[in-house]
């Protein structure tokens, strides 16, 4: 089909993004007793220190136009490129999924100019990475069934 469902939104702005980031970790606290997978985040979310997006100089979020059969998995395809992209230049880049949720408020759809019926999947960090990371742990795919 091609639809390419897709949209970009790109802030460089730190004083922005530190907004975005202080305000999801309030919500995300907020939001512990309904829901209780987040309380391992607790002492991270109560750290004025932590930045969900670890200072990084850009976001590029990917938002889903409303069109085609599943724009969500078109956009996480697109997001998967972004970062294979950013790999090959040797820059870092990390989906940010604490992000999603301040990104698709009313108040911050408003405020960035964003259409209320996109709908933010991924909100990507990109930059040089302050250290190697350390090498990935190989697991073995799950083979469900073979025949």
């Amino acid at each position: 089909m091609n639809v390419q469902p897709w949209a970009f939104g790109v802030i460089q702005d730190k004083a922005l993004m530190q907004k975005i980031s202080d305000e999801t970790k309030a919500y995300l606290l907020a939001s512990i007793s309904a829901k209780p997978y987040l309380e391992c985040y607790r002492q991270l979310f109560s750290n004025p220190e932590f930045n969900i997006f670890y200072h990084a100089p850009v976001l590029l979020a990917v938002f889903g136009k409303p069109e085609g059969p599943n724009p969500a998995c078109d956009c996480a395809l697109v997001a998967q490129n972004i970062m294979l992209a950013a790999h090959s230049l040797g820059l870092g880049s990390c989906w940010i999924g604490f992000a999603q949720m301040s990104l698709n408020t009313p108040e911050l759809k408003e405020q960035l100019g964003i259409p209320q019926e996109y709908v933010a999947v991924a909100p990507i960090i990109i930059g040089h990475p302050a250290k190697t990371s350390p090498e990935i742990f190989k697991r073995e795919p799950q083979i469900l069934f073979w025949k």
